[in-house]
């Protein structure tokens, strides 16, 4: 039935926006299913740098043919990325991970809509906002609910077409929760893509009066405070690993930064000040004193620290 309606909306005008690893894998598999762009717009890899984009790629290097466009800024308030858009009076806009909220003029352009993907670990309308899937983790959430809304002005905000839940494991990373996300996030865009092009109108509007939103985070916020609880600061590591700056602490002055460590045992416990390194194993992994338990640190950048010393 999907590729029925495709066919014939061949002429439907799509255009991909994005620039990030996850929005690229579901762009080959909208591409597989015979969702295909008309247009691609991407930033370069100085633009990207310029503006801290986490988990980059260039949309260019899809293998496809269509057109390609580089946005003067990566806000698209340019009056020459605005003319683009609404010279070419895209059907579909399809948001693959902007960092950035696309311009009222430019979802007014479009035929049908724009589409984006958001989710929490509340669910819409609660947890809005910036890095939801690292607050998901550092939250101690156990289920992220990822729906897909038509573009608003408001970030988030717009008409919930679908939505499916998926676990957080606990041995869930934010770099695993990025796999989980791009592949419900494609087998969303490929279910409601051909019902949005049949002409069929649906979705339900988010209610205000429950949204809340998420603080936006910076690298700074990765920093580890050692009386926060074994398992908080698990959750923080795991939430901040690649393909994020990590969680970080300074050892005499240098900076360590923790890529992968789990609360201990629950039974072995030490008296030493939260942030001792209590033990140093011959592989250069070592447990750490927290607000309650050991944390046991096992992939980390910087040097051993060695045997009592204080991390702070």
């Amino acid at each position: 039935m999907n590729k029925e309606i495709l066919m014939n909306k061949s002429n439907a005008k799509i255009v991909f926006v994005g620039c990030v690893e996850a929005g690229y894998f579901c762009a080959k598999r909208l591409i597989k299913n015979g969702i295909i762009p008309s247009a691609i717009v991407s930033i370069d890899p100085m633009k990207a740098q310029n503006n801290n984009v986490s988990g980059y790629i260039d949309f260019f290097d899809l293998t496809i043919d269509c057109e390609r466009y580089r946005p003067k800024s990566y806000t698209l308030k340019k009056e020459e990325d605005k003319a683009f858009f609404i010279n070419h009076k895209f059907d579909i806009l399809v948001v693959l991970g902007w960092q950035r909220l696309i311009l009222r003029e430019i979802i007014e352009s479009l035929s049908i809509c724009g589409l984006t993907i958001h989710g929490s670990g509340e669910g819409l309308p609660g947890g809005r906002g910036r890095s939801p899937m690292n607050w998901a983790i550092i939250k101690g959430f156990d289920c992220f609910y990822l729906s897909l809304l038509t573009l608003s002005p408001k970030a988030d905000g717009g008409r919930i077409l679908d939505t499916f839940k998926f676990d957080i494991l606990p041995a869930d990373t934010i770099r695993t929760l990025y796999y989980k996300n791009a592949l419900v996030s494609s087998q969303l865009l490929i279910k409601n893509i051909p019902i949005l092009l049949s002409g069929k109108e649906y979705g339900t509007v988010q209610d205000e009066s429950k949204a809340t939103w998420y603080p936006k985070r910076t690298p700074d916020d990765g920093r580890i405070d050692w009386n926060l609880t074994a398992s908080e600061i698990e959750r923080l590591v795991r939430a901040t690993t690649t393909p994020y700056p990590g969680a970080f602490t300074f050892n005499k002055g240098n900076k360590l930064i923790l890529w992968g460590a789990w609360l201990f045992d629950r039974n072995i416990k030490g008296d030493e000040l939260p942030g001792t390194v209590s033990a140093v194993f011959p592989d250069g992994s070592f447990i750490v004193k927290t607000g309650d338990y050991y944390l046991l640190v096992f992939d980390y950048d910087g040097s051993i620290p060695l045997e009592n010393d204080l991390l702070k």
